[in-house]
């Protein structure tokens, strides 16, 4: 693949990178979408794009958001001229498509919440 195929399709990541998982933002992690692996295909054709994304589950209610949004910001890119962007359940998703980045990230989360759990256990009393 050449140098430029491979900087474009990093453009069309980062882009997709943008849309935060609402369930992620729930839980106090934003992640976005490239991060949590939830880009299953990036095809270019020229300046045609073609992204196939997963969700986390099949009953995933922002398949739509996801699409619509993906498309949105790839479209914004100055080069693009077409955009089909779906969602797929052929692919099962699970916590093994995360990025090192995302979930070094989660981890450290994951750390200080328990630290606080812990120094307001120890505050009130609990056992010494």
């Amino acid at each position: 693949m050449a140098a430029g195929t491979l900087d474009l399709r990093a453009q069309v990541s980062a882009a997709i990178n943008q849309i935060i998982d609402p369930c992620s933002a729930a839980i106090g992690s934003p992640t976005g979408l490239a991060d949590l692996g939830l880009v299953n295909r990036i095809e270019l054709d020229g300046a045609a794009v073609t992204v196939e994304l997963i969700t986390t589950s099949p009953m995933c209610m922002f398949a739509g958001h996801f699409e619509q949004e993906a498309e949105r910001r790839i479209r914004a890119l100055t080069w693009v001229r077409s955009v089909t962007v779906t969602c797929t359940h052929r692919t099962l998703w699970d916590e093994s498509f995360i990025s090192e980045a995302a979930r070094a990230r989660l981890i450290e989360q994951q750390r200080a919440r328990r630290q606080i759990r812990f120094e307001r256990y120890a505050a009130a009393g609990g056992n010494e």
